[in-house]
């Protein structure tokens, strides 16, 4: 019962990237921002994680080796106990790319594309789960405890655009 109380007020995300540093980025946002978060390198783990664990939602890279986004979105949605779970991918295709064209015909998914702010994936998660209240926290301060900035001269992360200390 307890752990229901704890899961109506912090919405549980897995986040699941192929690339540490953007993975442990958006996690570390996520954790700031009020969330639960359960970091996974692919598809695979993430399947597992669902399954075993129950989330609130999911945040995903598009491409990844093997299990990829668009496969991932499919499996979930295959799955009876998860066909409406919220899902933001996060891409840095164009636009037009057919495999965007997958998603748009599934329920409760949010396409963003590179570079995104890390802000924008809260911000949408916030909208997606009806528990998730805001925090106001900044990206700024975020960027200071994973290791990393950002860029001065814009709010938009990427990895193009941190730098380690």
């Amino acid at each position: 019962m307890a752990q229901a109380t704890q899961r109506a007020s912090t919405p549980r995300v897995v986040v699941v990237d192929d690339d540490i540093d953007m993975r442990e980025l958006i996690a570390l946002t996520l954790r700031h921002r009020g969330f639960d978060v359960v970091a996974v390198a692919d598809g695979t783990a993430a399947m597992a994680t669902v399954v075993s664990d129950g989330v609130d939602a999911l945040v995903t890279d598009l491409q990844m080796p093997g299990y990829d986004g668009v496969t991932l979105c499919r499996s979930l949605r295959a799955l009876r106990t998860s066909p409406a779970l919220p899902i933001v991918v996060f891409t840095g295709v164009g636009k037009n790319d057919a495999r965007l064209e997958a998603l748009r015909h599934m329920n409760d998914i949010r396409v963003l594309h590179k570079p995104m702010g890390l802000a924008q994936i809260a911000h949408t998660l916030m909208e997606m789960i009806p528990t998730a209240a805001p925090d106001s926290k900044s990206l700024r301060t975020v960027a200071h405890l994973s290791g990393m900035r950002a860029s001065p001269t814009s709010p938009r992360v990427s990895t193009a655009s941190l730098t380690r200390r």
